[in-house]
This record gives C-alpha cells, structure tokens and sequence, in this order.
C-alpha cells in the first residue's frame, strides 16, 4: 500500500559544496540516498517536496557540515492480503520467484493451482497446464501476499496465486455491476492505470538502483 509519509534525513555535505547552490546540492544528495532504499520497513519510491531544511552544523576535525532534512516522500510498505502485478524471475520446482517492482515475492508449490504443474523436462524451466498457461521466466503474474518478512534492509514476502482473478497473464481488474456503471467502470479504469504506472515504477527502480526514480501519477 503507498503513503505520502514526512521523514527526517541527516545529510552530510562536503565543503566544496558550500556556496549559494548548498541547497540545490542537498535535495539532490537526498534525492541519491533516499529514493529507492528500503528500510527494512518500507520503501522509498519518491521524494516530493522538502518541509525544511535545518541549518548546518560544522563537525568538529573535518570541516564537512550536516544538515538536517524533513521532507514527504511516496512510500510503498508491502501488507498481507495486497494483490500486486509481478515478473517471474525464476521457476523451480519447489515453487516460482518473482519481482513485484523492487520486493521479491516466492511463490510455493502448494500455492499455485492444482492444475498448473511443474514440467521437469521443458527447457526454459515452467509451469504449466498443457494448454494456455506456461509460467516461465519473463512471465507476467497476479499475486496475493500471503506473509511478510522484514529485514535491516530488504522485504522478503510470500504470495499465491491459487484464487480467483490471481494467476497467469493480463488478468483483468474485477469490476461489480450496480446502477452506477460508467462510474464504477471509470473508478476500475482510473485505479488500473494508477497501480500499473505505481507498479512499473518499482520495476523501473529495481533495475536501475543507481538512477534517480521519478514518481508518475
């Protein structure tokens, strides 16, 4: 699930930045350190807007300075229960692996349909029904997060895909029928598009760590 959560960074800046640009320097270092990290908590996939920025503090022996900043940023922090679109990174045959944006999500044996088997001999290693559906790497999947498992800095979890509208493939949103349609169906077309720009963000940041990541609504 994403917030818009206030957060508090020490950054410290080397003298060579001193000078009338010092600001512009420390939004983009915080920019470099904080979008894309994981907490252990959460992860950052934004920094929106600066609430302030504290005055520099000179530390003693090196002449660098820090600065403290509070500032809002985009937040995904993973739940129990959320369904997200991930990339199968690799099949196995205890269960498959998968990339929701930057959060690795394992999928177990146990909790893929009853009809979708492990196939031993099939080159690249896949799942399948001998039909329609083969999970392979590269395979795009709906998933439900099952458990998550916090670390100092890195979310592990683990999904199914063994219920309704979750599995193979581009599965549509499910949508319900009331006298309201063109809205709901406006409200389900909205949502759609929202998740999967939030979603290919967080992939676009799980491959390239290093760049810089920006939020598109």
């Amino acid at each position: 699930m994403f917030f818009l959560k206030e957060e508090t960074k020490v950054v410290v800046l080397h003298p060579s930045y001193f000078g009338p640009n010092v600001k512009e320097y420390l939004v983009n270092r915080l920019n470099e350190e904080e979008e894309g990290r994981c907490t252990g908590d959460h992860f950052v996939i934004c920094v929106m807007d600066m609430v302030d920025i504290g005055e520099g503090r000179v530390i003693p022996g090196s002449g660098a300075a820090e600065y403290t900043i509070k500032y809002r940023a985009i937040i995904w922090k993973p739940f129990r229960g959320e369904t997200v679109d991930a990339i199968v990174t690799s099949v196995k045959p205890t269960g498959i692996f998968t990339l929701a944006g930057p959060l690795s999500v394992f999928i177990a044996r146990k909790n893929i349909p009853s009809d979708i088997k492990w196939e031993p001999g099939a080159n690249p290693p896949q799942y399948t029904d001998h039909a329609d559906q083969v999970i392979e790497k590269g395979t795009s999947l709906r998933l439900k997060i099952l458990g998550v498992k916090p670390d100092v800095s890195n979310i592990n979890a683990i999904g199914t895909i063994k219920e309704d509208y979750l599995g193979y493939g581009p599965i549509p949103w499910p949508t319900r029928s009331c006298p309201c349609d063109e809205t709901n169906n406006l409200q389900n077309t909205l949502r759609d598009q929202s998740g999967r720009a939030v979603m290919a963000q967080l992939s676009n940041m799980s491959l390239h760590r290093s760049r810089r990541v920006f939020f598109t609504s």
